[in-house]
């Protein structure tokens, strides 16, 4: 890899708990003690990993605002649902029925696209990741086409507003084996018109920094992507999407 950025957690159901800013602070920090370390041989990118945003927005302006940052992804950890408000990795669903886990998705969705519409971030992150946690770690199986008009509603949004699609790679290989989103909403977004696209490991441990994007961008080429993105002083920034004899490399 040429570059590296850091977008740690800023989950907003917690602003009343704890400070959730100071964190921030010290990974930006960080990201600029790396920069320096680096220079001329790595780049290092600031960023923030904002969840649940709709739930406090002023608050969330606020720590937005806060920094200078490269990239600001948008992402729904938790979802205001009457099954419960806790983060979806932590709620067990094998006791829901059918009909609850539909409840969920919907509002899932819902929550997404209210984000979509509300919050300045320029990344929406990990689409789908219940099914990490519904379909992966407790095997009930979610037919997806049930919540198409929702998606397309989701990826409409994102054009218009020129905010990118993230494809997640950290549940390849995982017993839910796919990207976040599947290869499927990755291509009715490209038949939709969408062209701005991140990868992303999303490694919360050293060992997973940059896992499967080599294969994600072999995906991304045979869809017709030109380019993927990456972010700089929150402006989008195209990478020509090269082959080469032992696989896909990314190229500025």
């Amino acid at each position: 890899m040429s570059g590296i950025a850091f977008t740690d957690h800023c989950d907003m159901e917690y602003v009343n708990q704890m400070d959730v800013a100071s964190p921030i602070r010290g990974s930006a920090d960080d990201s600029r003690r790396c920069q320096e370390i680096h220079a001329g041989r790595l780049k290092v990118l600031t960023g923030i990993e904002m969840g649940e945003a709709i739930w406090y927005f002023r608050e969330s302006e606020e720590i937005v605002q806060m920094l200078p940052y490269d990239i600001v992804l948008g992402s729904v950890h938790a979802v205001r649902s009457r099954l419960g408000r806790e983060p979806y990795s932590q709620i067990d669903f094998s006791g829901f029925t059918r009909d609850e886990i539909d409840a969920y998705m919907r509002a899932y969705f819902d929550d997404m696209s209210e984000m979509i519409e509300k919050c300045d971030f320029n990344v929406l992150s990990h689409l789908t990741c219940p099914l990490r946690y519904i379909t992966g770690k407790y095997g009930i199986p979610v037919d997806m086409e049930k919540y198409e008009a929702q998606v397309n509603q989701i990826l409409r949004q994102i054009i218009e507003k020129r905010i990118a699609l993230e494809i997640n790679t950290s549940n390849k290989g995982s017993r839910y084996d796919a990207f976040m989103p599947t290869r499927r909403i990755i291509e009715q977004y490209r038949a939709m018109g969408g062209y701005l696209i991140t990868v992303g490991s999303d490694a919360h441990v050293a060992e997973n920094t940059g896992y499967m994007l080599g294969q994600a961008c072999e995906m991304l080429k045979e869809i017709g992507f030109p380019a993927l993105y990456y972010y700089e002083n929150r402006k989008p920034v195209p990478c020509r999407l090269l082959r080469e004899e032992k696989g896909v490399r990314v190229s500025g």
